[in-house]
């Protein structure tokens, strides 16, 4: 398991719980946008990694006139670079599953999310890329998940509803 940030105390406790003698969760932080970092602290999973969930995601909403290269590299960074390098990481071994946490976004867009939509959007790219390739992917194409999630902040829950989506 690899984060940016150390789990919070509810998520620990649960991965905690998970944890047993047939279980083991090793947590890594560190971030997978960096190739260097990624496959340094890898390294010594390669052979053992039968399955990759890419689960990365940051929001930076802000409409076009007003993005910055902050607001972008901010958005994409953990989806674009982090799931490129995972495929870079693991394009020449044997894996059974590569999986991508997209959203919709990617292909109907939302207002102030231009970067989160393009970020989407590459990561399903990415998953016929690599079945063209011959190797395992997946992209799933989330929705607004209600009461948890990117979505369940009251600015996006107003806008999602302002265009007709409940959560």
């Amino acid at each position: 398991l690899v984060g940016r940030r150390k789990p919070e105390a509810t998520v620990q406790e649960f991965l905690n719980k998970l944890q047993s003698s047939v279980v083991k969760i090793d947590f890594k932080l560190f971030d997978i946008a960096n190739f260097n970092s990624l496959n340094h602290e890898l390294a010594e999973y390669h052979s053992e990694i039968d399955s990759i969930f890419h689960l990365a995601g940051v929001l930076a909403d802000a409409p076009v006139s007003k993005q910055s290269w902050e607001h972008f590299s901010t958005s994409i960074s953990p989806k674009i670079f982090g799931a490129w390098n995972l495929h870079c990481f693991s394009k020449n071994q044997k894996i059974n599953n590569f999986v991508l946490f997209s959203s919709q976004t990617g292909f109907i867009g939302n207002p102030g999310q231009v970067n989160y939509s393009l970020s989407n959007s590459f990561l399903d790219q990415l998953a016929h890329f690599r079945k063209e390739m011959g190797l395992p992917a997946m992209s799933i194409n989330w929705g607004p998940w209600a009461e948890v999630g990117m979505a369940a902040a009251p600015e996006v829950i107003q806008r999602m509803s302002a265009r007709g989506v409940d959560l």
